[in-house]
């Protein structure tokens, strides 16, 4: 019984990290109920589950962590840290609190039920699914209603986007859900009922992400293609009708469209110019203090305003110190994602998309999805061996002791 409540509290808070706040923030839109309040109260509920599950790992004596992981936890956490206390900024303070609470208990608690995690990818992906088709009709039901606004920083601007939920998270949380429906579809042999409601789904969360305009989103599209097509190449033939197909229907008035065609043509618009500058800015501030950074954020920026890459913003923060772990907690975690590959693909796709995500957008205090998956491929065991994944044509190799296996 315990052993059960166990892995569904591990499920629950792995699918908040993954796609939890854009479906909240979704439905606080659609309700009107006051967004502050619950999310905190979710988060709170996502810490008290991790500690409960860290406290249960470390009772089993089954707690791990990757150490050069919960080195970069501490050293940013002293970076933000510093920042409030000492050089006066109050939105440290914010970051702290968010870094804290959807990025390091969490990723510590699912470290030491990694082994688990990776064993479950099929339920992973049917769980996402079904946050597609709970996000779907509340997306549309707002969309119809004018709840949502348009958010850019120019008059042609069409991105949707809500007060509690931006454009770029609904691109982020809509690009995962149509690369986990097509993944089952293809994958796991659904039935046909099941193939219909799927295709309903990606048809739902495609209008919703060229709605969103998140140039993101449709990058993350790109490298999920890839990746798949590196670790399936018997698959690739498959992606192409639907390539194609899709590039019929773009309407070109689409912000996304626009976005994208001005950035082939280099012609960027003003948002990018922005985001350019700000990294600009960054790496300055990098240069200046290349050895333990200058702070985490650039207060002349204004509120609300960071590097929207995480590779910079880590030289800007921690200098050489705290870059030179990250590039290395980066390409071990690359390597384990590769390692994977055959038997447990959409881990793969889920990890390099989360990483390109946060090359274009996000911040390193609120890097919850990148963190957590980071944890969980570092933290499995040598000689750990995923399971066979039905629906695969490989053979599955031989499972090891279940000595290996947390729960």
């Amino acid at each position: 019984m315990l052993i059960n409540v166990r892995k569904r509290l591990i499920e629950i808070v792995l699918l908040w990290t993954l796609i939890g706040y854009p479906l909240l923030g979704i439905y606080t839109t659609v309700t009107g109920i006051d967004n502050r309040t619950v999310s905190v109260a979710v988060r709170i509920v996502v810490v008290l589950t991790s500690l409960f599950l860290i406290a249960t790992a470390m009772s089993d004596k089954k707690f791990r962590i990757n150490s050069l992981l919960a080195a970069f936890f501490g050293l940013y956490l002293a970076r933000l840290v510093f920042d409030y206390a000492y050089q006066n900024n109050d939105y440290a303070l914010v970051a702290i609190q968010f870094y804290l609470a959807s990025v390091v208990f969490p990723a510590i608690a699912l470290a030491s039920y990694a082994e688990y995690i990776l064993t479950i990818q099929k339920r992973v992906v049917i769980l996402l699914i079904v946050s597609g088709a709970l996000f779907i009709p509340a997306y549309f039901y707002a969309y119809r209603n004018g709840l949502f606004f348009t958010q850019g920083t120019d008059d042609t601007n069409v991105r949707y986007a809500s007060e509690f939920v931006n454009a770029v998270s609904l691109g982020h949380f809509t690009c995962i859900v149509a690369i986990a429906t097509f993944f089952y579809t293809i994958e796991y042999k659904p039935r046909l009922f099941e193939r219909a409601a799927c295709g309903a789904i990606l048809v739902g969360t495609g209008v919703a992400l060229f709605l969103s305009g998140s140039r993101a989103g449709f990058v993350g599209m790109v490298v999920a293609s890839a990746v798949y097509a590196i670790a399936r190449p018997s698959r690739l033939v498959i992606l192409i009708p639907f390539a194609l197909g899709g590039l019929m229907y773009l309407p070109e008035d689409n912000y996304l469209v626009r976005r994208m065609t001005d950035l082939l043509n280099s012609n960027w618009d003003t948002g990018a110019l922005e985001r350019m500058n700000v990294q600009s800015t960054a790496l300055a501030d990098f240069f200046d203090s290349p050895v333990i950074g200058k702070h985490f954020i650039d207060m002349n920026w204004g509120p609300g305003l960071y590097p929207h890459n995480i590779l910079v913003e880590v030289l800007m923060a921690l200098g050489l110190v705290g870059a030179v772990p990250l590039f290395l907690i980066s390409g071990m975690s690359m390597y384990k994602a590769l390692k994977f590959r055959s038997q447990l693909t959409f881990y793969a796709i889920l990890y390099f998309v989360s990483f390109t995500f946060l090359q274009t957008s996000g911040a390193l205090w609120a890097a919850d999805s990148l963190f957590v998956l980071t944890s969980v491929l570092l933290t499995a065991s040598k000689k750990f061996e995923p399971r066979f994944v039905a629906g695969f044509q490989r053979r599955p190799r031989p499972i090891q002791s279940s000595s290996h296996a947390p729960l």
